[in-house]
């Protein structure tokens, strides 16, 4: 996510590499063309280095430059907030490696016979699409690698279906051995539903939380997370679809 202390007055430009899904990357830092120096811009994967441009003009220059360096690129220019609102499912994380600059020198692209392996494209890089998988798997990268590592978010041109609304629980009585979809909580107490459409929609991280929650705080059931059905299933006729469909639940 793009850091609180960025100055949010003016755009940011950031572009698209080519027409096919890529990652996205910024504008950090454009200087113009003037006596004895030449045109500069410099570009980063990541939103917290864009650089605000409080000018049209400069904008205009910007865009044309990225366009010069990548003629396919498609080039946006917009507010902070509006780039927030448009690609808040557009986020997924990477591990990088710093050098003793305190530079990004490499990305994490993937372990083999207890050697890591770097890249420096990031085509190559491993990409998560859950922050707590990739920082999970720090402390081994670290202990094998001895590098400094850490995890970084990065947009990329594709949603990441983790960050949407697409799993639900389910809740198995415990005495009686009945399962109904999880509804929410109203004053601490559990509201169940018998049909799927009824149940409360999460994202991966949400529905995580509240398995654990549940798990924690209403013992009496037993609790699945699984993907949202393409149909509206009765509770009664759970199982059957999840074989006839081959559904997997997360927990």
């Amino acid at each position: 996510m793009i850091d609180d202390s960025i100055n949010y007055m003016g755009k940011l430009v950031y572009f698209v590499e080519s027409p096919r899904h890529s990652v996205i990357r910024f504008v950090k830092n454009y200087r113009t063309a003037g006596f004895l120096r030449c045109e500069r811009i410099e570009y980063s994967l990541f939103a917290s280095d864009s650089k605000p441009f409080a000018d049209d003009g400069t904008t205009d220059l910007v865009c044309k430059r990225i366009k010069k360096d990548h003629p396919q690129a498609k080039v946006y220019c917009t507010t902070y907030t509006e780039f927030e609102e448009m690609y808040s499912t557009h986020l997924f994380w990477i591990i990088c490696r710093w050098n003793k600059k305190s530079k990004i020198d490499g990305f994490y692209s993937h372990s083999e016979h207890k050697k890591v392996f770097w890249t420096k494209d990031i085509g190559d890089a491993e990409i998560s699409l859950d922050k707590k998988g990739a920082t999970d798997s720090l402390d081994n990268i670290r202990r094998l690698s001895g590098e400094r590592v850490n995890v970084m978010p990065i947009y990329l041109d594709l949603i990441n279906e983790l960050l949407t609304p697409v799993f639900m629980l389910t809740c198995t009585s415990k005495s009686g051995g009945a399962t109904k979809y999880f509804a929410g909580l109203e004053d601490k107490k559990m509201r169940l539903v018998n049909m799927s459409d009824k149940a409360k929609k999460f994202t991966y991280e949400q529905a995580i939380n509240a398995f654990g929650y549940l798990s924690e705080h209403h013992k009496q059931y037993l609790y699945a997370v699984l993907p949202v059905f393409s149909s509206n299933v009765k509770s009664t006729d759970i199982e059957q679809y999840i074989t006839d469909h081959h559904v997997s639940p997360l927990s």
